[in-house]
């Protein structure tokens, strides 16, 4: 009988065979089996394949170089999962003319530890999708490095101090000015404030709760000290053949991060349709972009480093750094035409201690308003706590239209804005 010659020593190296077969060839790694904790090696699994397998709350870890295939696009539509690429993950479009990754209408995900590449725009965010990004790096697609659309939402910071209430309400708490407001009127700046708003939390309790909902978890210190802390992300967009960073009828909010949106062939970063933005003790580079011989209408409107257009609005909150310059040595050969432009009634709000540097572009360094009917403003909240610097611009340092505005809330009948 076959049980009388069955020899386990000899069946248990060939048990152990199988299963690492299974393992190499089965399309990822369903850690608990789940759903919830999914490895993706992509050398030889599919990240499309993990993606629909995922539910909400699931860790995807992804390592190797994942090629795009036209017939099964990456495309994220769960909501509460945290794709992570361990920082040397690789999401290459293989020169196809779809985007290397989209997420549509996926709410509260976390996207970290990548490079996206090769595609024809590198991230897509859409259809009210709210994603978390940090160390993230897209560059030569053909198109924009992040394209934020039909209501979509991009935070571009630390991933891990996200907040229970969801990515929205970020936002949401930012625009309120409620931490803002706090420091104003404790009247103090940096990691000075950790005693004065200790004294103010205990004498007013109703402040902590403020606080707290503007970022749970986080110490009071930290809170009211948020405008001295250095960059703690990195988010590069860089060598795209479109815009760096383009926002359409979406937001993009930005804290405590270094952006680099240089090289683009567009520009750096252009907001259309109604966009909002907000840059939040952060450093963004919008250096050496190019103009791509196009016109300067509409989103033709190419080559400066920071674009605003069709009633968008940016807000520089406290302790950031904008500069859009050209860092080319000869003045002759220059790209990025403007360093700062503001048309169509789109607005730009400054608001605490800021740097604003502009310097060496080709034509101006900043550029707020069409000739005439144009209402668009560049608002300096505080002007004395602000550093602009606009030298060594081929045309001028700055370029205001008849009916625009660059100055203070007074002055620019905008005081509400403050």
């Amino acid at each position: 009988m076959w049980s009388q010659h069955f020899n386990p020593k000899g069946f248990l190296p060939w048990l152990l065979l199988v299963i690492v077969a299974i393992i190499l060839w089965y399309p990822f790694r369903d850690i608990n089996g789940d759903g919830t904790t999914i490895v993706v090696d992509c050398t030889r699994d599919s990240l499309a394949d993990a993606l629909r397998k995922a539910k909400p709350g699931a860790m995807i870890k992804v390592s190797g170089t994942c090629k795009a295939d036209e017939k099964i696009p990456l495309v994220v539509k769960i909501a509460k999962i945290v794709i992570d690429g361990l920082g040397t993950a690789i999401l290459d479009g293989n020169g196809l003319s779809v985007p290397v990754i989209t997420f549509d209408g996926a709410q509260d995900v976390v996207f970290r530890g990548f490079t996206v590449r090769n595609g024809q725009d590198g991230i897509v965010i859409t259809n009210a999708a709210q994603v978390a990004m940090e160390d993230i790096t897209t560059t030569e697609n053909k198109g924009d490095g992040l394209l934020v659309t039909e209501k979509g939402f991009a935070y571009i910071g630390n991933t891990e101090e996200l907040p229970p209430k969801g990515l929205q309400q970020l936002l949401i708490e930012a625009l309120e000015g409620k931490v803002g407001r706090i420091i104003d009127e404790l009247g103090c700046a940096g990691t000075s404030c950790q005693g004065a708003a200790m004294s103010r939390v205990n004498r007013h309790p109703g402040w902590l709760s403020a606080i707290k909902a503007y970022w749970a978890g986080l110490s009071v210190a930290r809170i009211a000290g948020f405008d001295a802390y250095a960059a703690n992300c990195v988010f590069k967009a860089v060598k795209n053949g479109g815009y760096g960073a383009r926002d359409k009828n979406g937001q993009i909010y930005s804290k405590n991060c270094t952006k680099n949106l240089n090289k683009n062939g567009r520009g750096g970063m252009a907001l259309f349709d109604n966009a909002s933005a907000l840059i939040e003790a952060s450093t963004v580079n919008l250096n050496d972009n190019k103009n791509n011989n196009g016109n300067v209408s509409d989103e033709n409107r190419r080559g400066a480093g920071l674009l605003l257009d069709k009633s968008s609005t940016l807000r520089v909150l406290r302790g950031s750094r904008l500069q859009a310059m050209d860092t080319t040595t000869n003045a002759n050969q220059r790209d990025q035409l403007k360093g700062i432009s503001v048309h169509n009634n789109s607005k730009i709000i400054v608001k605490g201690t800021n740097t604003i540097d502009t310097r060496n572009n080709k034509d101006w360094g900043i550029e707020v308003g069409l000739p005439h009917g144009d209402t668009s403003k560049i608002i300096l909240c505080q002007p004395a706590q602000v550093t602009i610097s606009t030298g060594g611009n081929g045309r001028g340092a700055k370029n205001i239209g008849q009916d625009a505005c660059f100055d203070s809330g007074q002055v620019c009948h905008d005081t509400d804005t403050c």
